[in-house]
């Protein structure tokens, strides 16, 4: 199977930088869930499309809902759904909540940024840790170049992705709109 990357035609040695695997599951998931605005995702069927634990996904989501980017319902007709518009969901902003750090070098590490790193003898006025953050400061803002619609709109054939870990109540790979929804969500721990 591809990666992403392949599918996009990006070369891998082209790029320097690289998400955490939790921030690439939850674009996918607001993805998933902007493109079944009509429907509410369970976790199960969002899980199954992504080859995710029901448990990973849900500490995505629940990250992803305690950030304003989605709305969790429980009970019978529950589910998944954007908690902002798609054009008010700016990538960098997601990035920024999802990643633990944006620490290229360990003076840029959240738990350090104020007290000099006893490993480094450079703290204090080192040009490079200026550098860094400038460069993280810059990617986020690229990123905010674009939302969540933006994205959709320019995605090729986004009305007719296939949502391949789900299951039509015929047991093949069923299209979004052909899934049936069967489990409510549910945050609860398994």
């Amino acid at each position: 199977m591809p990666t992403s990357a392949e599918m996009w035609g990006v070369k891998l040695e082209e790029t320097t930088m690289r998400l955490a695997k939790g921030t690439d599951y939850a674009y996918r998931i607001l993805m998933l869930v902007a493109m079944n605005d009509d429907r509410n995702l369970t976790v199960e069927s969002v899980a199954s499309a992504l080859h995710l634990s029901r448990t990973h996904c849900m500490k995505i989501i629940a990250k992803l809902s305690n950030n304003g980017f989605l709305k969790t319902m429980r009970g019978r007709g529950g589910g998944l759904e954007l908690g902002k518009e798609p054009a008010e969901i700016r990538m960098g902003d997601v990035a920024k909540v999802m990643e633990a750090d944006f620490g290229f070098v360990e003076c840029l590490c959240p738990r350090c940024e104020d007290a000099p790193q006893p490993d480094c003898p450079m703290f204090g006025g080192c040009e490079m840790s200026r550098l860094m953050s400038k460069a993280v400061k810059q990617f986020v803002a690229s990123l905010n170049e674009n939302s969540l619609a933006d994205i959709l709109e320019r995605s090729k054939n986004t009305p007719n992705l296939v949502m391949c870990g789900c299951e039509t109540g015929r047991g093949t790979p069923g299209k979004a709109d052909e899934l049936s929804q069967s489990a409510p969500v549910s945050l609860a721990a398994d």
